[in-house]
């Protein structure tokens, strides 16, 4: 047989496999429906019976039995012409919805039934029956009534008070907390959402009477009240806690999908929250802020006693400012947030810093040149008198307070930005942008530092300036530099040590470090400034320049250990000039770098070659 003839024959024989694999499918899936079909029949039937006979577990493993038939076969024309009897003409997926719509009816009769009396047990028996049946949906929201009629049983708050509001969220969160196990279990995760609903519904109506009684009772609230106010304050604030807590409860537990969010943020109890936080809240907060820095002011007092000095307006002001600030952030309201910042910043620098600086221009008096020299004169030469220990008392406390506001405002906002803190109110997404809001605080500081430094310059100017040219003067007239002296002497030391020091030793306990130090620093800088100008207007002998650098290092070594603050730096051209003064004339004095050319030039022309 040739090649083509095999072929031929090959095809020919597969053709006819092919045809009885056909035939055999077809044979096999007829067989399935028919087989399917009589299970169809089979379930429908005893699914009748089960109802009739009030056999509802039964009755429930039927219907499932039938809904596990695919959907063709339950509507198809073999089924159709088969299953449909005398007591039961309709088509079979007809039959079925009729049977199931009928159990559902029951389940539903005898779930809130159970619900009435409180019957656990039957409760728990139809609460797992309806998703048998395919009626999951009709299921959760009798299950979700039923949990609602909990609450209600359970719930025994006033509705005049927001506290109610915040019973019924610790509630709602108890019940979820509960139930979610269950309804995942036996409906799906996703079923949360509609007992959600209904929970947020119970919650709606009753939020919306007891805002209504409530805000009733606020309208003419004597905002210098501060008792009343705060109670106020507290409540709504303590709410917005709450439904920021119950908030991020929700979203852990039930999903932080959108439909979570806008099911929360959509809620009746939102919008009244949201509504009485921006029309009550803030405005209060802000008038009992600036009422209570106002009595922080008028009370004030300070502690001589206690140094460096300091006054009670502080504490009692950062004490305010922390509540404020703690009740503003633990609202969980970006938008409340963002909005009130502001205000509180505004009024911390024109009510508190404001007065801390005009308390220090009443402090510090002088006004006119004439004013200044004579204090000075006074301050200089009179000690141990009352008023004078008053002053030093009340300007170093203004001072102090300027100083300490920087401090304690960082303090606070490091506490309050903490992860751990920040995480009891907002989500994760939202932390940047509430740490990035609450930095602008730090433009209090900004503004205290600010104030400090004038106030710093106005003190230094009225209180050291002409005492420090005096003291410089009357050291530095005990040598005479351009003459033979003793180089060997330590009297410029000595004098000069006795008088800084009475100057400054009254203020050394007085004031912070911070403040001390400044003041320190810009003394000695303006010492050295006056010490130059003197220098470059003197003449020295060789003995006399040694004495004169002997002098310097003496004098760098005495204030370097009054001060915790380096001053070497503030040294570095007077010593230079000492150097130049002490070098032989074939000497290169152009490492001098802190000095220019003709300065050099300058001091070594004032050098007496023939006096030694």
């Amino acid at each position: 047989m040739s090649l083509g003839g095999k072929l031929e024959n090959a095809r020919k024989f597969h053709n006819k496999l092919s045809d009885l694999d056909t035939q055999q499918q077809r044979l096999s899936g007829g067989l399935d429906m028919v087989r399917k079909t009589q299970s169809l029949q089979s379930s429908l039937r005893m699914l009748d019976m089960a109802i009739d006979e009030r056999d509802y577990d039964q009755a429930s493993l039927y219907a499932q039995r039938a809904l596990s038939i695919p959907h063709s076969i339950i509507n198809s024309e073999f089924a159709d012409t088969v299953i449909p009897s005398t007591h039961h003409p309709e088509p079979p997926l007809q039959r079925l919805d009729n049977s199931l719509d009928t159990l559902n009816e029951i389940f539903i009769k005898h779930f809130n039934d159970a619900s009435a009396n409180l019957n656990q047990m039957e409760i728990s028996r139809f609460f797992k029956l309806f998703p048998k049946i395919n009626k999951k949906l009709d299921g959760i929201t009798v299950y979700s009534n039923f949990v609602v009629s909990l609450i209600q049983r359970k719930f025994k708050g006033s509705l005049e008070s927001l506290s109610s509001v915040r019973i019924l969220l610790d509630h709602l969160a108890n019940v979820i907390e509960d139930h979610q196990p269950v309804v995942s279990k036996y409906y799906g995760e996703e079923y949360m959402y509609t007992v959600l609903q209904t929970l947020l519904k119970e919650l709606d109506e009753k939020a919306d009477i007891i805002f209504k009684n409530w805000s009733s009772g606020i309208v003419d609230i004597d905002t210098s009240d501060f008792k009343s106010t705060n109670a106020i304050i507290s409540q709504i604030t303590s709410l917005s806690s709450h439904w920021s807590a119950f908030k991020l409860f929700i979203l852990s537990n039930l999903g932080t999908e959108d439909k979570y969010k806008q099911l929360l943020h959509s809620s009746r109890t939102s919008a009244l929250l949201n509504q009485y936080l921006n029309e009550n809240y803030i405005s209060l907060e802000m008038n009992y802020f600036k009422n209570s820095l106002r009595k922080a002011i008028e009370v004030d007092e300070t502690d001589e006693d206690s140094t460096p000095y300091t006054s009670s307006v502080l504490d009692d002001a950062f004490y305010v400012y922390k509540i404020i600030l703690d009740r503003l952030v633990g609202c969980g309201n970006i938008s409340i947030l963002k909005n009130a910042l502001g205000s509180i910043t505004d009024l911390f620098e024109t009510v508190l810093i404001d007065n801390l600086q005009s308390e220090f221009a009443k402090a510090i008096k002088p006004r006119t040149s004439k004013m200044i020299s004579q204090q000075a004169k006074t301050n200089y030469n009179t000690y141990n008198t009352y008023n004078h220990k008053s002053k030093i008392v009340r300007v170093s406390a203004c001072l102090n307070n300027l100083d300490l506001c920087s401090e304690y405002n960082i303090r606070i906002l490091s506490n309050l930005m903490n992860e751990r803190t920040l995480q009891r109110s907002y989500e994760d997404v939202d932390m940047a942008f509430v740490r990035d809001t609450l930095s602008g605080l730090k433009r209090m500081s900004d503004t205290a530092q600010s104030c400090l430094a004038n106030c710093v310059d106005i003190f230094f100017t009225s209180t050291f300036k002409s005492n420090i040219k005096e003291i410089l003067k009357t050291a530095i007239n005990v040598t005479n530099y351009d003459k033979s002296v003793d180089h060997q002497s330590t009297l410029f030391v000595v004098i000069f040590e006795r008088e800084w020091s009475q100057l400054f030793d009254e203020w050394a306990t007085g004031l912070t470090t911070n403040n001390f130090d400044e003041v320190f620093v810009k003394a000695v800088t303006n010492l050295i400034q006056l010490w130059e100008n003197i220098v470059f207007n003197s003449r020295f002998s060789g003995s006399g320049a040694i004495q004169f650098e002997k002098d310097v290092h003496g004098l760098l070594s005495l204030l370097n250990g009054m001060s915790t603050v380096g001053i070497r730096e503030s040294f570095s051209r007077i010593r230079q000039i000492s150097s130049v003064l002490n070098e032989t004339s074939d000497e290169n004095s152009s490492h001098y770098w802190k000095l220019s050319n003709s300065e050099i030039q300058t001091l070594q022309s004032m050098k007496l070659s023939n006096v030694f």
